[in-house]
C-alpha cells in the first residue's frame, strides 16, 4: 500500500490536536462514614472555568469525563445536604481514575480534604 504524502501533514496534525485535548476519565463512589452509598450527591470536576457535573446513583457512583484542557490541577469537589464539603486537587497523567469518596456529617460551609479530615 503506498502513502498519501499530501495526507502525513493532515494525519500529523489530527494527532497533535487530539493530544492537546487530553481526556481523562473520573469515577468512582460516594460514601458516608458507615460505609453506606450516597445518592443525589454532585460531584464537579473543574478545570479553570470548564466544568464537568454529574450525580451519584442509588448505589453511590459516579463518572465524568474531562475533555477540555489538560490533567494536572483539576479539582475535584462533592457536595450533600447535610454532609461537609469535600474537595481534592486532582493531578494525574493516565486515565481512568477510580476514587472512594467518605462524605462526613456537618453543614456544606464546613471543607473535607484528603489532607484535613475534620
Amino acid at each position: 500500500m503506498k502513502i498519501q504524502y499530501k495526507l502525513l501533514p493532515l494525519l500529523f496534525f489530527s494527532l497533535c490536536l487530539s493530544a492537546c485535548h487530553s481526556l481523562l476519565r473520573v469515577s468512582g463512589k460516594v460514601v458516608d462514614e458507615e460505609g453506606k452509598a450516597v445518592s443525589k450527591a454532585s460531584v464537579f470536576i473543574i478545570y479553570g472555568n470548564w466544568v464537568s457535573e454529574s450525580t451519584t446513583r442509588e448505589d453511590g457512583t459516579f463518572s465524568n469525563a474531562q475533555v477540555h484542557g489538560g490533567t494536572e490541577n483539576l479539582q475535584l469537589l462533592v457536595s450533600k445536604e447535610g454532609k461537609q464539603l469535600y474537595l481534592e486537587t486532582l493531578d494525574y497523567h493516565t486515565s481512568p481514575v477510580s476514587k472512594t469518596i467518605v462524605l462526613k456529617k456537618g453543614t456544606q460551609s464546613e471543607l473535607q480534604t484528603p489532607e484535613h479530615h475534620s
